[in-house]
C-alpha cells in the first residue's frame, strides 16, 4: 500500500514529504525503508522532530537516511512554561530536550556538526 502511494504522489508531481509522527517519526520500524522509498522516487524528504532523541548517533543515522531536511520543534522557552505544557512529563524533562537539541544536523560536505547552545559550533562527539 505505502509503495502505491508514493508512486501515486509522485504521479501527481509532489515534491516535498515531510514525515511526522507525535514527534519521533524515527520509531517507525521501517523508517529507513520509508526514506529510502521517497529518495528513489526524487522526494525531498523532511522529518519533524521533539529532538529528545537526537543524540550524535541518531544524527549520523539521519545524515545516512538521506534526509534533506529536519525541524525540531521547542513548545517552551523557559522550564517553567515547558512544565505547564507538558504537564506528564518530570520535571527534568525541559533540561533533557534542551542537552537533546545541542546536537542539530548540519550537513557541511557529508560532516556532521552540532550547534549548541550559546553559539558554539563544533564535531559531534
Amino acid at each position: 500500500m505505502l509503495k502505491e502511494l508514493i508512486a501515486d504522489l509522485h504521479k501527481l508531481d509532489t515534491r516535498w514529504i515531510e514525515l511526522v509522527g507525535r514527534g519521533k517519526p524515527t520509531f517507525h520500524p521501517n523508517f529507513d525503508q520509508i526514506v529510502e522509498m521517497l529518495k528513489d522516487h526524487r522526494f525531498t524528504v523532511g522529518i519533524a522532530t521533539n529532538g529528545t532523541l537526537l543524540t550524535p548517533k541518531q544524527c549520523k543515522h539521519l545524515i545516512h537516511c538521506r534526509l534533506d531536511g529536519i525541524l525540531v520543534s521547542l513548545n517552551a522557552a523557559t522550564c517553567d512554561t515547558y512544565r505547564l505544557i507538558h504537564t506528564a512529563e518530570k520535571p527534568e524533562g525541559f533540561d533533557k530536550v534542551i542537552r537533546s537539541k545541542a546536537c542539530l544536523l548540519v550537513r557541511n560536505a557529508n560532516k556532521l556538526f552540532c550547534a549548541h547552545p550559546r553559539g558554539r559550533k563544533g564535531p559531534c562527539a
